[in-house]
């Protein structure tokens, strides 16, 4: 089965950056170009990457990131908190993921999601692991 990717951004120009990368590592992808967009996608999808733009219309990222720490079914996910505004770094506590720093080049989400296999594959693990407790 082919990983799961939601990108949640309302820059238009910036969605063929992440497409060429997320097609490239073999991901299915969900787009949203706002937050509302996002919670509905969330609400029936549990992606492995998440990709979050934090000022989005409608419905802002920190409300998305508050409905991914109350949602159990996303409890695997990856997010990755994206801004031009470096006072959005720390609004990542309580869920596993990363914040990039707006201009994205090709290299870095590259490197965001190898962290979100890595994770992934350490989940499995420690799945596995508890199986023989």
């Amino acid at each position: 089965m082919q990983p799961l990717a939601l990108v949640v951004e309302d820059d238009k120009s910036i969605h063929l950056i992440y497409k060429h990368v997320l097609n490239k590592k073999g991901y299915n992808i969900l787009w949203a170009a706002d937050g509302a967009q996002a919670l509905e996608l969330l609400s029936r999808h549990a992606p492995d990457i998440l990709f979050l733009d934090m000022l989005l219309p409608h419905v802002d990222g920190t409300t998305v990131l508050d409905y991914l720490r109350e949602s159990p079914h996303l409890e695997n996910t990856y997010v990755v908190v994206v801004s031009a505004h470096s006072r959005y770094e720390n609004e990542l506590a309580g869920l596993a993921g990363e914040f990039l720093l707006k201009p994205l080049q090709m290299p870095v989400i590259e490197s965001a999601i190898q962290h979100a296999v890595e994770q992934q594959q350490d989940n499995d693990v420690d799945l596995s692991d508890s199986a023989f407790s």
